[in-house]
């Protein structure tokens, strides 16, 4: 009787479809393509579950550039910088943002003084409409916000809601503004960061 070890070559005893398999799961050149992660579901691996145990155990920070325009900027009112969607069945946990306030020469903190801004988070928690959480600290000058970022919980973001930072501002800004950021999280895919 012939038997498939895991890499599909025929051996004649079931112990050496054993050691195959013992080989895949601990011998030095483990899996030879691991693959990507995949909720726990028939037809689903067990190399897929852990991957996405993985990467809900391991947490990742994407970084890039919130752009605020002058233009696009509404006084007084608050208004999204950066949206969070997770990927179709990838929820995120563990969901933190860093804004740097200060960057040189376009960072909110060189380009305001008197003017002031506040962080929250907004969700859509029905899938529709976006609700605001209170504000994160005080309203922060421009001056007071030189050398510091801010840090922003926005927690678990499901598969069904999405998540966004929204900003306010005291008053019009005098001129574009560059604010860098970070954001980490858990998930089993990357979520769309805009």
């Amino acid at each position: 009787m012939a038997y498939l070890d895991p890499t599909g070559k025929n051996v004649s005893a079931v112990a050496d479809a054993v050691t195959g398999v013992s080989d895949q799961l601990s011998g030095a050149a483990g899996l030879t393509s691991f693959p990507a992660a995949a909720a726990p579901a028939n037809g689903i691996s067990l190399a897929e579950v852990m991957r996405a145990v993985y990467n809900l155990v391991v947490p990742v920070v994407a970084t890039g550039t919130i752009a605020i325009t002058d233009a696009s900027q509404t006084e007084s009112t608050p208004f999204a910088i950066l949206t969070i969607a997770p990927a179709a069945g990838a929820p995120l946990a563990d969901v933190e943002v860093w804004i740097d306030l200060a960057k040189a020469t376009t960072g909110f903190g060189a380009v305001e003084t008197s003017i002031t801004v506040q962080l929250a988070v907004a969700r859509k928690v029905d899938g529709t409409n976006w609700r605001r959480e209170a504000y994160q600290e005080a309203a922060l000058s421009g001056t007071n916000a030189a050398l510091r970022m801010a840090r922003i919980n926005v927690g678990a973001v499901g598969v069904t809601e999405q998540a966004r930072i929204e900003a306010v501002f005291s008053a019009d800004v005098t001129s574009n503004l560059s604010l860098p950021y970070a954001a980490a999280y858990r998930g089993m895919a990357a979520p769309t960061l805009s």
